[in-house]
Protein backbone atom coordinates (compact mmCIF):
# COMPACT_ATOMS: atom_id res chain seq x y z
CA UNK A 1 0.00 0.00 0.00
CA UNK A 2 2.80 2.38 0.88
CA UNK A 3 4.52 1.67 -2.45
CA UNK A 4 1.42 2.66 -4.39
CA UNK A 5 1.15 5.85 -2.40
CA UNK A 6 4.81 6.63 -3.05
CA UNK A 7 4.36 6.06 -6.79
CA UNK A 8 1.29 8.30 -6.76
CA UNK A 9 3.26 10.97 -4.89
CA UNK A 10 6.09 10.85 -7.44
CA UNK A 11 3.59 11.03 -10.28
CA UNK A 12 1.92 14.06 -8.70
CA UNK A 13 5.26 15.81 -8.24
CA UNK A 14 6.24 15.15 -11.86
CA UNK A 15 2.87 16.43 -13.02
CA UNK A 16 3.20 19.59 -10.93
CA UNK A 17 6.66 20.20 -12.38
CA UNK A 18 5.31 19.87 -15.92
CA UNK A 19 2.50 22.28 -15.10
CA UNK A 20 5.00 24.79 -13.70
CA UNK A 21 7.15 24.45 -16.83
CA UNK A 22 4.10 24.91 -19.05
CA UNK A 23 3.08 28.00 -17.08
CA UNK A 24 6.56 29.49 -17.50
CA UNK A 25 6.44 28.89 -21.25
CA UNK A 26 3.00 30.49 -21.50
CA UNK A 27 4.15 33.55 -19.54
CA UNK A 28 7.13 34.01 -21.86
CA UNK A 29 4.85 33.71 -24.90
CA UNK A 30 2.46 36.27 -23.41
CA UNK A 31 5.31 38.71 -22.80
CA UNK A 32 6.61 38.22 -26.35
CA UNK A 33 3.16 38.84 -27.83
CA UNK A 34 2.63 41.95 -25.72
CA UNK A 35 6.02 43.38 -26.71
CA UNK A 36 5.37 42.59 -30.37
CA UNK A 37 2.02 44.37 -30.23
CA UNK A 38 3.54 47.41 -28.52
CA UNK A 39 6.27 47.61 -31.16
CA UNK A 40 3.72 47.24 -33.97
CA UNK A 41 1.52 49.96 -32.49
CA UNK A 42 4.51 52.26 -32.06
CA UNK A 43 5.56 51.81 -35.69
CA UNK A 44 1.99 52.30 -36.89
CA UNK A 45 1.62 55.56 -34.96
CA UNK A 46 4.96 56.81 -36.29
CA UNK A 47 3.87 56.05 -39.84
CA UNK A 48 0.50 57.74 -39.35
CA UNK A 49 2.14 60.81 -37.83
CA UNK A 50 4.61 61.02 -40.74
CA UNK A 51 1.79 60.72 -43.27
CA UNK A 52 -0.17 63.41 -41.43
CA UNK A 53 2.88 65.70 -41.36
CA UNK A 54 3.54 65.17 -45.07
CA UNK A 55 -0.07 65.94 -45.90
CA UNK A 56 0.08 69.08 -43.76
CA UNK A 57 3.23 70.26 -45.56
CA UNK A 58 1.46 70.35 -48.91
CA UNK A 59 0.38 73.77 -50.05
CA UNK A 60 -3.18 74.88 -50.55
CA UNK A 61 -3.13 74.49 -54.35
CA UNK A 62 -1.36 71.13 -54.18
CA UNK A 63 -4.20 69.76 -52.07
CA UNK A 64 -6.88 71.21 -54.34
CA UNK A 65 -5.30 70.14 -57.64
CA UNK A 66 -4.04 66.69 -56.70
CA UNK A 67 -2.34 64.90 -59.52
Amino acid sequence: MQEGQQVQEQFNQALMQRLDDQNTIMEKQKEYIEESLKERDKKLLETLNEAKANKKDQGFFARIFKK
